[in-house]
Protein backbone atom coordinates (compact mmCIF):
# COMPACT_ATOMS: atom_id res chain seq x y z
CA UNK A 1 0.00 0.00 0.00
CA UNK A 2 1.05 3.34 -0.75
CA UNK A 3 2.35 5.66 1.79
CA UNK A 4 -0.34 8.69 2.50
CA UNK A 5 0.85 12.18 2.24
CA UNK A 6 -1.21 15.31 3.19
CA UNK A 7 -1.68 18.48 1.06
CA UNK A 8 -2.97 21.56 0.67
CA UNK A 9 -3.99 23.40 -2.94
CA UNK A 10 -4.19 27.01 -3.20
CA UNK A 11 -5.59 29.19 -6.16
CA UNK A 12 -7.57 25.69 -6.76
CA UNK A 13 -10.11 26.38 -9.83
CA UNK A 14 -11.81 23.38 -10.19
CA UNK A 15 -9.43 20.68 -8.62
CA UNK A 16 -6.99 19.38 -11.61
CA UNK A 17 -4.27 19.43 -8.94
CA UNK A 18 -5.81 17.70 -5.69
CA UNK A 19 -7.62 15.38 -8.85
CA UNK A 20 -4.12 14.35 -9.42
CA UNK A 21 -2.60 14.26 -6.33
CA UNK A 22 -5.37 12.46 -4.86
CA UNK A 23 -4.86 9.81 -7.13
CA UNK A 24 -1.34 9.36 -5.74
CA UNK A 25 -2.83 8.59 -2.52
CA UNK A 26 -2.40 12.23 -0.99
CA UNK A 27 -4.70 13.28 1.71
CA UNK A 28 -6.42 17.07 1.05
CA UNK A 29 -6.15 19.18 4.53
CA UNK A 30 -7.85 21.83 3.07
CA UNK A 31 -8.12 24.20 -0.54
CA UNK A 32 -8.29 27.70 -1.04
CA UNK A 33 -9.85 29.16 -4.02
CA UNK A 34 -11.39 32.78 -4.74
CA UNK A 35 -14.13 32.20 -7.12
CA UNK A 36 -17.65 30.88 -5.71
CA UNK A 37 -18.26 29.57 -9.27
CA UNK A 38 -15.20 27.30 -9.65
CA UNK A 39 -15.70 26.42 -6.10
CA UNK A 40 -19.06 24.90 -6.72
CA UNK A 41 -17.50 22.41 -9.13
CA UNK A 42 -14.53 22.01 -7.03
CA UNK A 43 -16.77 21.26 -4.04
CA UNK A 44 -18.48 18.99 -5.76
CA UNK A 45 -16.18 16.47 -7.00
CA UNK A 46 -13.74 16.50 -3.96
CA UNK A 47 -15.93 17.34 -1.42
CA UNK A 48 -18.92 15.79 -2.65
CA UNK A 49 -21.13 18.74 -1.75
CA UNK A 50 -23.63 19.66 -4.01
CA UNK A 51 -23.98 23.82 -3.15
CA UNK A 52 -26.80 24.33 -5.47
CA UNK A 53 -28.78 21.62 -3.57
CA UNK A 54 -27.80 23.19 -0.72
CA UNK A 55 -28.36 26.27 -1.73
CA UNK A 56 -32.34 25.52 -2.59
CA UNK A 57 -32.77 23.66 0.78
CA UNK A 58 -31.45 26.69 2.29
CA UNK A 59 -28.78 24.54 3.88
CA UNK A 60 -25.87 25.51 5.16
CA UNK A 61 -22.67 23.96 3.53
CA UNK A 62 -20.60 21.74 6.11
CA UNK A 63 -17.26 21.74 4.08
CA UNK A 64 -17.01 24.95 2.05
CA UNK A 65 -16.24 28.18 4.25
CA UNK A 66 -16.15 31.87 2.84
CA UNK A 67 -13.59 34.14 4.53
CA UNK A 68 -16.01 37.21 3.45
CA UNK A 69 -19.51 37.25 1.90
CA UNK A 70 -22.09 40.27 1.76
CA UNK A 71 -24.69 37.12 2.61
CA UNK A 72 -24.91 35.07 5.42
CA UNK A 73 -24.13 31.67 5.66
CA UNK A 74 -27.57 30.08 5.03
CA UNK A 75 -28.17 32.17 1.81
CA UNK A 76 -25.87 29.72 -0.37
CA UNK A 77 -27.54 30.97 -3.83
CA UNK A 78 -26.36 34.60 -3.31
CA UNK A 79 -23.25 33.69 -2.19
CA UNK A 80 -22.63 31.43 -5.69
CA UNK A 81 -23.14 34.28 -7.89
CA UNK A 82 -21.41 37.01 -5.95
CA UNK A 83 -18.67 38.78 -7.31
CA UNK A 84 -15.22 38.66 -5.91
CA UNK A 85 -13.50 40.50 -3.55
CA UNK A 86 -16.80 43.05 -3.21
CA UNK A 87 -17.54 41.65 0.38
CA UNK A 88 -15.75 43.42 2.84
CA UNK A 89 -12.92 41.69 4.81
CA UNK A 90 -14.13 40.02 7.83
CA UNK A 91 -18.06 40.28 6.41
CA UNK A 92 -20.13 36.82 7.18
CA UNK A 93 -16.70 35.15 7.69
CA UNK A 94 -17.62 31.61 8.51
CA UNK A 95 -14.09 30.46 10.23
CA UNK A 96 -13.48 31.50 14.04
CA UNK A 97 -10.43 30.08 16.35
CA UNK A 98 -12.07 26.75 16.75
CA UNK A 99 -12.95 26.05 13.14
CA UNK A 100 -11.92 23.02 12.29
CA UNK A 101 -10.23 23.20 8.71
CA UNK A 102 -9.72 19.51 7.50
CA UNK A 103 -11.37 18.52 4.16
CA UNK A 104 -12.38 21.79 3.77
CA UNK A 105 -12.72 24.83 0.82
CA UNK A 106 -12.45 28.49 2.04
CA UNK A 107 -13.96 30.44 -0.65
CA UNK A 108 -11.51 33.85 -0.73
CA UNK A 109 -8.75 35.98 -1.59
CA UNK A 110 -5.18 33.91 -0.24
CA UNK A 111 -3.93 37.76 1.18
CA UNK A 112 -7.19 37.31 3.23
CA UNK A 113 -6.27 34.09 4.01
CA UNK A 114 -2.97 34.66 5.18
CA UNK A 115 -4.12 37.62 7.93
CA UNK A 116 -6.73 34.90 9.12
CA UNK A 117 -3.59 32.76 9.82
CA UNK A 118 -1.29 34.60 11.40
CA UNK A 119 -4.12 36.34 13.19
CA UNK A 120 -4.96 32.65 14.17
CA UNK A 121 -1.98 30.57 14.67
CA UNK A 122 -4.00 27.68 15.79
CA UNK A 123 -5.69 27.21 12.42
CA UNK A 124 -2.23 26.45 11.14
CA UNK A 125 -2.29 22.71 9.89
CA UNK A 126 0.84 21.04 11.06
CA UNK A 127 2.24 17.97 9.50
CA UNK A 128 1.46 19.31 5.70
CA UNK A 129 4.17 17.80 3.12
CA UNK A 130 2.80 19.40 -0.45
CA UNK A 131 1.34 22.90 -1.04
CA UNK A 132 0.67 23.64 -4.51
CA UNK A 133 -0.86 26.13 -6.61
CA UNK A 134 -1.06 27.96 -9.91
CA UNK A 135 -1.64 31.77 -9.25
CA UNK A 136 -3.80 33.44 -11.86
CA UNK A 137 -1.58 33.76 -15.28
CA UNK A 138 -2.56 36.84 -17.28
CA UNK A 139 -0.41 38.83 -16.67
CA UNK A 140 2.81 36.19 -17.32
CA UNK A 141 0.50 35.17 -20.14
CA UNK A 142 1.89 35.68 -23.74
CA UNK A 143 -1.61 35.91 -25.08
CA UNK A 144 -2.62 38.51 -22.51
CA UNK A 145 -1.69 42.25 -21.62
CA UNK A 146 1.56 41.06 -20.02
CA UNK A 147 1.63 44.22 -17.54
CA UNK A 148 4.64 44.11 -15.65
CA UNK A 149 3.22 46.23 -12.23
CA UNK A 150 -0.02 44.05 -12.38
CA UNK A 151 -1.27 43.39 -8.81
CA UNK A 152 -1.78 39.21 -9.92
CA UNK A 153 2.03 39.51 -10.70
CA UNK A 154 1.99 39.74 -6.83
CA UNK A 155 0.12 36.50 -5.87
CA UNK A 156 3.20 34.04 -6.46
CA UNK A 157 4.78 36.22 -3.33
CA UNK A 158 1.57 35.87 -1.45
CA UNK A 159 1.70 32.41 -2.04
CA UNK A 160 5.22 32.41 -0.55
CA UNK A 161 4.22 34.15 2.38
CA UNK A 162 1.26 31.35 3.25
CA UNK A 163 3.93 28.51 2.52
CA UNK A 164 6.21 30.63 5.39
CA UNK A 165 3.21 30.09 7.33
CA UNK A 166 2.11 26.58 7.06
CA UNK A 167 6.01 25.27 6.92
CA UNK A 168 5.48 22.13 4.23
CA UNK A 169 8.60 19.34 3.17
CA UNK A 170 7.46 20.52 -0.73
CA UNK A 171 5.59 23.47 -2.94
CA UNK A 172 5.08 23.21 -6.23
CA UNK A 173 3.45 26.37 -8.05
CA UNK A 174 2.75 25.93 -11.59
CA UNK A 175 2.07 28.65 -14.38
CA UNK A 176 2.34 29.38 -17.98
CA UNK A 177 5.72 29.67 -20.04
CA UNK A 178 4.80 33.41 -20.43
CA UNK A 179 6.36 33.61 -16.81
CA UNK A 180 9.85 32.65 -18.65
CA UNK A 181 10.29 35.29 -21.58
CA UNK A 182 11.19 38.77 -19.62
CA UNK A 183 9.19 41.93 -19.28
CA UNK A 184 10.96 44.46 -20.72
CA UNK A 185 10.17 48.48 -18.85
CA UNK A 186 10.97 51.30 -20.57
CA UNK A 187 14.18 51.94 -20.01
CA UNK A 188 15.07 48.63 -21.68
CA UNK A 189 15.81 46.70 -18.75
CA UNK A 190 14.88 43.03 -18.50
CA UNK A 191 12.81 41.78 -15.32
CA UNK A 192 12.07 37.54 -15.20
CA UNK A 193 9.35 37.03 -12.93
CA UNK A 194 10.22 33.40 -12.83
CA UNK A 195 13.53 33.79 -11.62
CA UNK A 196 12.66 36.75 -8.86
CA UNK A 197 9.94 34.20 -7.22
CA UNK A 198 12.65 31.34 -6.89
CA UNK A 199 14.50 33.93 -5.32
CA UNK A 200 12.04 34.99 -3.14
CA UNK A 201 10.94 31.57 -1.85
CA UNK A 202 14.43 30.99 -1.26
CA UNK A 203 14.54 33.53 1.64
CA UNK A 204 11.54 31.57 3.02
CA UNK A 205 13.73 28.23 3.21
CA UNK A 206 13.41 26.24 -0.03
CA UNK A 207 15.68 25.01 -2.42
CA UNK A 208 14.09 25.50 -6.16
CA UNK A 209 14.27 23.25 -8.77
CA UNK A 210 12.75 24.96 -12.04
CA UNK A 211 10.84 23.15 -15.01
CA UNK A 212 10.02 23.51 -18.36
CA UNK A 213 7.63 20.69 -19.02
CA UNK A 214 4.85 20.01 -21.79
CA UNK A 215 1.78 17.88 -20.56
CA UNK A 216 1.59 16.14 -23.82
CA UNK A 217 4.82 13.95 -22.94
CA UNK A 218 2.42 11.91 -20.07
CA UNK A 219 -0.45 11.12 -21.94
CA UNK A 220 -1.99 14.56 -21.92
CA UNK A 221 -3.83 14.53 -25.21
CA UNK A 222 -2.93 18.41 -25.33
CA UNK A 223 0.36 20.33 -26.01
CA UNK A 224 0.47 22.29 -23.11
CA UNK A 225 3.83 23.69 -22.16
CA UNK A 226 4.39 24.89 -18.28
CA UNK A 227 6.46 26.17 -16.23
CA UNK A 228 6.87 24.53 -12.69
CA UNK A 229 8.69 25.17 -9.71
CA UNK A 230 9.09 22.32 -7.18
CA UNK A 231 10.42 23.55 -3.98
CA UNK A 232 12.04 21.60 -1.32
CA UNK A 233 12.46 22.76 2.13
CA UNK A 234 15.87 22.71 2.84
CA UNK A 235 16.86 19.92 5.65
CA UNK A 236 14.20 17.90 3.25
CA UNK A 237 16.52 18.36 0.43
CA UNK A 238 19.63 17.57 2.08
CA UNK A 239 18.07 14.35 3.60
CA UNK A 240 17.49 13.27 0.08
CA UNK A 241 20.96 14.68 -1.17
CA UNK A 242 22.14 12.13 1.23
CA UNK A 243 20.00 9.65 0.47
CA UNK A 244 20.74 9.83 -3.37
CA UNK A 245 24.80 10.18 -2.62
CA UNK A 246 25.69 6.35 -3.00
CA UNK A 247 23.28 5.70 -5.69
CA UNK A 248 24.77 4.25 -9.00
CA UNK A 249 22.21 3.99 -11.61
CA UNK A 250 21.57 7.21 -13.86
CA UNK A 251 18.48 8.08 -12.81
CA UNK A 252 19.99 8.08 -9.34
CA UNK A 253 23.10 10.34 -10.08
CA UNK A 254 21.02 12.59 -12.54
CA UNK A 255 18.66 13.19 -9.51
CA UNK A 256 21.48 13.55 -7.43
CA UNK A 257 22.91 16.39 -9.38
CA UNK A 258 20.07 17.96 -9.11
CA UNK A 259 19.47 18.45 -5.81
CA UNK A 260 22.98 19.17 -5.16
CA UNK A 261 22.75 21.99 -7.72
CA UNK A 262 20.12 23.47 -6.53
CA UNK A 263 20.90 23.49 -3.31
CA UNK A 264 23.88 25.19 -4.61
CA UNK A 265 21.95 28.08 -5.42
CA UNK A 266 20.24 28.16 -2.82
CA UNK A 267 23.62 29.35 -0.79
CA UNK A 268 24.27 31.75 -3.49
CA UNK A 269 20.52 33.08 -4.50
CA UNK A 270 22.22 36.07 -6.82
CA UNK A 271 22.80 33.33 -9.00
CA UNK A 272 20.43 32.48 -11.97
CA UNK A 273 18.72 29.19 -11.16
CA UNK A 274 18.75 26.31 -13.40
CA UNK A 275 16.13 25.71 -15.63
CA UNK A 276 15.82 21.70 -16.89
CA UNK A 277 13.85 22.11 -19.91
CA UNK A 278 13.59 18.45 -20.16
CA UNK A 279 11.32 18.23 -23.19
CA UNK A 280 13.89 19.88 -25.41
CA UNK A 281 16.61 17.96 -27.08
CA UNK A 282 18.84 21.20 -27.37
CA UNK A 283 19.48 21.99 -23.83
CA UNK A 284 18.64 18.56 -21.74
CA UNK A 285 21.75 17.66 -19.61
CA UNK A 286 22.46 14.82 -17.61
CA UNK A 287 19.82 15.99 -14.65
CA UNK A 288 17.11 15.30 -17.17
CA UNK A 289 17.44 11.20 -17.34
CA UNK A 290 16.14 11.73 -13.65
CA UNK A 291 13.22 14.10 -14.51
CA UNK A 292 11.86 12.10 -17.95
CA UNK A 293 11.37 9.32 -15.54
CA UNK A 294 8.42 11.38 -14.34
CA UNK A 295 7.42 13.36 -17.19
CA UNK A 296 8.02 11.47 -20.57
CA UNK A 297 5.74 8.43 -21.15
CA UNK A 298 5.78 6.52 -24.01
CA UNK A 299 2.21 7.19 -25.28
CA UNK A 300 1.33 10.49 -27.19
CA UNK A 301 -2.41 10.56 -27.34
CA UNK A 302 -3.96 12.60 -29.97
CA UNK A 303 -7.34 14.48 -30.40
CA UNK A 304 -9.64 11.52 -32.12
CA UNK A 305 -8.36 8.94 -29.73
CA UNK A 306 -9.39 11.39 -26.85
CA UNK A 307 -12.70 12.64 -28.11
CA UNK A 308 -13.75 11.20 -30.97
CA UNK A 309 -16.21 8.38 -29.25
CA UNK A 310 -18.19 11.79 -28.18
CA UNK A 311 -19.35 11.73 -31.50
CA UNK A 312 -18.28 8.62 -33.56
CA UNK A 313 -19.73 5.08 -31.89
CA UNK A 314 -17.09 3.61 -34.14
CA UNK A 315 -14.14 4.94 -32.18
CA UNK A 316 -13.82 3.17 -28.70
CA UNK A 317 -13.53 5.28 -25.65
CA UNK A 318 -9.99 3.61 -24.86
CA UNK A 319 -8.93 6.78 -23.71
CA UNK A 320 -11.90 7.96 -21.11
CA UNK A 321 -12.29 3.80 -19.90
CA UNK A 322 -8.47 4.45 -19.04
CA UNK A 323 -9.52 8.19 -17.25
CA UNK A 324 -12.19 6.02 -15.00
CA UNK A 325 -9.67 3.85 -14.22
CA UNK A 326 -7.01 6.35 -12.96
CA UNK A 327 -9.12 8.94 -11.08
CA UNK A 328 -11.64 6.82 -9.59
CA UNK A 329 -14.80 7.88 -7.72
CA UNK A 330 -18.19 6.42 -6.48
CA UNK A 331 -20.43 9.00 -8.63
CA UNK A 332 -18.90 7.06 -11.76
CA UNK A 333 -21.74 6.99 -14.26
CA UNK A 334 -22.70 6.24 -17.83
CA UNK A 335 -24.00 9.05 -17.96
CA UNK A 336 -21.66 12.65 -19.80
CA UNK A 337 -22.70 15.55 -18.39
CA UNK A 338 -21.49 19.00 -20.11
CA UNK A 339 -22.08 18.24 -23.20
CA UNK A 340 -24.58 21.39 -24.12
CA UNK A 341 -23.24 22.69 -27.86
CA UNK A 342 -22.82 26.92 -28.65
CA UNK A 343 -25.41 28.24 -31.11
CA UNK A 344 -23.70 29.48 -33.87
CA UNK A 345 -25.43 31.63 -36.73
CA UNK A 346 -24.98 30.48 -40.16
CA UNK A 347 -22.18 32.60 -41.04
CA UNK A 348 -20.14 31.60 -38.42
CA UNK A 349 -20.84 28.01 -38.91
CA UNK A 350 -19.58 28.47 -42.58
CA UNK A 351 -16.77 30.00 -41.12
CA UNK A 352 -15.93 26.96 -39.42
CA UNK A 353 -15.85 24.42 -42.15
CA UNK A 354 -13.63 27.00 -43.70
CA UNK A 355 -10.86 26.53 -40.58
CA UNK A 356 -11.76 22.61 -40.93
CA UNK A 357 -10.57 22.29 -44.95
CA UNK A 358 -7.31 24.86 -44.35
CA UNK A 359 -6.42 22.86 -41.42
CA UNK A 360 -4.86 20.13 -44.20
CA UNK A 361 -3.03 22.84 -45.63
CA UNK A 362 0.60 23.57 -45.22
CA UNK A 363 0.97 26.51 -42.76
CA UNK A 364 1.86 28.84 -45.14
CA UNK A 365 -1.55 28.59 -46.84
CA UNK A 366 -3.48 28.46 -43.49
CA UNK A 367 -1.75 31.83 -42.82
CA UNK A 368 -2.57 33.61 -46.11
CA UNK A 369 -6.19 32.41 -45.76
CA UNK A 370 -6.86 33.41 -42.02
CA UNK A 371 -4.75 36.96 -42.73
CA UNK A 372 -7.21 37.25 -45.84
CA UNK A 373 -10.40 36.65 -43.31
CA UNK A 374 -9.16 39.42 -41.04
CA UNK A 375 -8.70 41.68 -43.36
CA UNK A 376 -4.40 41.67 -43.49
CA UNK A 377 -4.40 40.46 -47.14
CA UNK A 378 -6.89 41.63 -49.99
CA UNK A 379 -6.73 38.55 -52.42
CA UNK A 380 -5.94 35.21 -52.42
CA UNK A 381 -2.76 33.84 -54.75
CA UNK A 382 -4.44 31.99 -57.63
CA UNK A 383 -2.75 29.11 -56.97
CA UNK A 384 -4.54 28.60 -53.52
CA UNK A 385 -8.21 29.94 -54.80
CA UNK A 386 -8.21 26.70 -56.76
CA UNK A 387 -7.17 24.46 -54.45
CA UNK A 388 -10.40 25.36 -52.38
CA UNK A 389 -12.51 25.46 -55.47
CA UNK A 390 -11.98 21.96 -55.11
CA UNK A 391 -13.08 21.19 -51.82
CA UNK A 392 -16.78 20.81 -50.50
CA UNK A 393 -18.07 23.70 -48.39
CA UNK A 394 -20.95 24.61 -46.05
CA UNK A 395 -23.85 26.22 -46.99
CA UNK A 396 -26.91 26.87 -44.47
CA UNK A 397 -29.00 23.34 -45.62
CA UNK A 398 -26.50 21.49 -47.44
CA UNK A 399 -22.55 20.80 -48.86
CA UNK A 400 -21.50 21.95 -52.09
CA UNK A 401 -18.67 22.53 -54.38
CA UNK A 402 -18.45 26.46 -55.79
CA UNK A 403 -18.37 26.31 -59.18
CA UNK A 404 -16.31 29.30 -60.09
CA UNK A 405 -13.60 31.27 -58.13
CA UNK A 406 -15.60 34.35 -58.45
CA UNK A 407 -18.65 32.32 -56.59
CA UNK A 408 -16.01 31.09 -54.11
CA UNK A 409 -14.67 34.69 -53.58
CA UNK A 410 -18.61 35.71 -52.33
CA UNK A 411 -18.21 33.36 -50.37
CA UNK A 412 -14.83 33.80 -48.33
CA UNK A 413 -16.07 37.47 -48.27
CA UNK A 414 -19.11 36.83 -46.54
CA UNK A 415 -17.25 34.73 -43.46
CA UNK A 416 -14.41 37.16 -42.55
CA UNK A 417 -13.60 37.90 -39.27
CA UNK A 418 -11.57 39.74 -36.91
CA UNK A 419 -10.58 37.14 -34.58
CA UNK A 420 -7.69 35.36 -35.32
CA UNK A 421 -7.08 32.57 -32.74
CA UNK A 422 -9.56 30.47 -34.15
CA UNK A 423 -8.23 26.80 -35.58
CA UNK A 424 -9.81 23.49 -36.36
CA UNK A 425 -8.47 20.61 -34.29
CA UNK A 426 -6.14 18.20 -36.10
CA UNK A 427 -7.87 14.83 -35.29
CA UNK A 428 -4.32 13.38 -35.88
CA UNK A 429 -2.23 15.37 -33.51
CA UNK A 430 -2.46 16.41 -30.17
CA UNK A 431 -4.20 19.67 -29.24
CA UNK A 432 -2.97 23.12 -28.91
CA UNK A 433 -3.21 25.13 -25.49
CA UNK A 434 -6.37 24.86 -24.12
CA UNK A 435 -7.63 28.09 -22.78
CA UNK A 436 -10.49 29.62 -21.58
CA UNK A 437 -11.95 31.78 -24.85
CA UNK A 438 -14.89 28.93 -26.14
CA UNK A 439 -14.85 29.83 -29.87
CA UNK A 440 -10.76 29.46 -30.17
CA UNK A 441 -11.14 25.46 -30.98
CA UNK A 442 -13.23 24.13 -33.97
CA UNK A 443 -14.08 20.37 -33.64
CA UNK A 444 -12.22 18.78 -36.53
CA UNK A 445 -15.22 17.35 -38.00
CA UNK A 446 -18.30 18.96 -37.03
CA UNK A 447 -18.55 22.98 -37.93
CA UNK A 448 -18.75 23.86 -34.39
CA UNK A 449 -16.74 24.93 -31.25
CA UNK A 450 -15.88 22.02 -28.79
CA UNK A 451 -17.66 21.44 -25.95
CA UNK A 452 -16.72 21.35 -22.18
CA UNK A 453 -16.61 18.03 -21.89
CA UNK A 454 -14.52 17.51 -24.76
CA UNK A 455 -12.12 20.60 -23.39
CA UNK A 456 -11.97 18.22 -20.23
CA UNK A 457 -11.44 14.99 -21.98
CA UNK A 458 -7.98 17.60 -23.87
CA UNK A 459 -7.21 18.57 -20.33
CA UNK A 460 -7.63 14.58 -18.80
CA UNK A 461 -10.48 14.92 -16.83
CA UNK A 462 -12.58 11.76 -16.24
CA UNK A 463 -15.57 11.96 -17.40
CA UNK A 464 -17.69 11.57 -14.10
CA UNK A 465 -16.41 14.78 -13.05
CA UNK A 466 -18.82 17.56 -13.53
CA UNK A 467 -18.24 21.39 -14.31
CA UNK A 468 -20.92 23.60 -12.66
CA UNK A 469 -22.73 26.70 -12.45
CA UNK A 470 -22.76 28.47 -16.21
CA UNK A 471 -21.29 27.41 -19.42
CA UNK A 472 -19.90 30.24 -20.66
CA UNK A 473 -19.98 34.20 -19.80
CA UNK A 474 -19.44 37.60 -22.08
CA UNK A 475 -19.10 41.37 -21.66
CA UNK A 476 -17.93 42.97 -18.44
CA UNK A 477 -18.43 39.34 -16.82
CA UNK A 478 -15.64 38.24 -18.08
CA UNK A 479 -13.44 39.85 -15.62
CA UNK A 480 -14.93 38.28 -12.68
CA UNK A 481 -17.08 35.29 -13.34
CA UNK A 482 -15.46 31.72 -14.00
CA UNK A 483 -17.97 29.57 -15.95
CA UNK A 484 -17.21 25.96 -16.81
CA UNK A 485 -15.10 27.02 -19.80
CA UNK A 486 -12.67 29.07 -18.21
CA UNK A 487 -12.62 26.41 -15.36
CA UNK A 488 -11.49 23.83 -17.59
CA UNK A 489 -8.99 25.66 -19.69
CA UNK A 490 -7.52 27.44 -16.41
CA UNK A 491 -6.98 23.98 -14.71
CA UNK A 492 -3.69 21.70 -14.51
CA UNK A 493 -4.27 18.93 -16.38
CA UNK A 494 -4.71 15.97 -13.76
CA UNK A 495 -2.30 13.79 -15.48
CA UNK A 496 0.27 16.61 -15.36
CA UNK A 497 -0.70 16.92 -11.82
CA UNK A 498 -0.44 13.26 -10.72
CA UNK A 499 3.27 12.89 -12.37
CA UNK A 500 3.85 15.78 -10.10
CA UNK A 501 2.76 14.30 -6.79
CA UNK A 502 4.63 10.65 -8.23
CA UNK A 503 8.01 12.90 -8.55
CA UNK A 504 7.39 14.36 -4.70
CA UNK A 505 6.66 11.15 -3.63
CA UNK A 506 9.33 9.28 -4.37
CA UNK A 507 11.41 12.20 -3.32
CA UNK A 508 9.54 12.64 0.15
CA UNK A 509 10.13 8.72 0.65
CA UNK A 510 14.09 9.46 0.07
CA UNK A 511 13.76 12.46 2.78
CA UNK A 512 12.62 9.79 5.73
CA UNK A 513 15.64 7.53 5.10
Amino acid sequence: MKQRFRSIELFAGCGGMSLGFHSENYELVFANELSPMASETFAFNLLGEDLKDKANAKVVPQKVLWLSSQYPRDDVSKRLNERPLVAKVGLNCDIDQNTYLNNKLIVGNIIELNTLLRTNPNLIPKDIDVVSGGPPCQSFSMSGLRKKDDPKNQLPFAFAEFVSLVKPKFVVLENVTGILRPFVDNDGNKYHAWIEISRYFVTKGYVPICLHVNSKYVGVPQSRPRFIMIGIELSVARNIKKHLSDSSDLVGISNFEMIDQSIRFFDSPHNIPILYDIHNPKKQTLFDQGLLSFFKTNILRDVRSAIGDLTDSNIAPTYSNYLSSVFTNSKQTTLIENRDLANCIDITTKRFKLYQIISRYESKDRSLVKMFLSGKLSDLPNELLVKLLNEEFLTKTSSIKFSSVDDLKKHLELVKTKKRSQLALNPNQPSPTIQSNPDDLIHYQEPRPINVREMARLQSFPDWFVFKSKRTTGGDRRKFEVPQQTQVGNAVPPLLAKQIAKFISELLVMSEH
